[in-house]
C-alpha cells in the first residue's frame, strides 16, 4: 500500500506527473489550432482547395457534421506528416491554382500515392 504521507512516494508521483505533462506537450502542435479548415491547409501548405477536396480521404480528413456536404477538417499533425512524405505542396497541386474540371495540363491526376504504413 502506498502511504500518501511518505515523502519519497510523493516525490515519485510528482516526478511521474511532470514527465506525463512533458510528453503531452511534445504531442501538441507548435502553433495554431490542431484541426485546420480546408482554407487554412490550402494557405499553409500552398495547395488549392479543389485539390484538397479531391484528396481529402487520402489526407485523413475528418468530416464535421453529417450528410454528403459535411465539411472536411484536417488534423495538423497528420497533414504535416503526409505532406512531409510527399514533398512540397505547391508541386503537387499545380501551384495552388484552381481548376474547375479537375484536370492538370500535364495529364497527371494529381492523386497521392497510397503509402504502406508498415513499410
Amino acid at each position: 500500500m502506498i502511504d500518501p504521507a511518505d515523502g519519497s512516494t510523493r516525490a515519485l508521483v510528482d516526478a511521474i506527473a511532470r514527465r506525463v505533462v512533458d510528453l503531452l506537450r511534445e504531442d501538441l502542435p507548435r502553433e495554431g489550432p490542431r484541426l485546420l479548415t480546408v482554407a487554412q491547409v490550402a494557405k499553409e501548405f500552398g495547395v488549392s482547395t479543389d485539390w484538397l477536396y479531391a484528396n481529402a480521404a487520402s489526407l485523413g480528413a475528418i468530416r464535421m457534421g453529417s450528410g454528403p456536404r459535411a465539411r472536411p477538417h484536417f488534423d495538423r499533425l497528420v497533414i504535416q506528416t503526409r505532406f512531409a512524405r510527399l514533398g512540397t505542396g505547391r508541386s503537387m497541386a499545380d501551384g495552388g491554382g484552381r481548376r474547375r474540371n479537375g484536370r492538370r495540363p500535364d495529364g497527371n491526376s494529381g492523386l497521392l500515392r497510397i503509402l504502406d504504413p508498415l513499410a
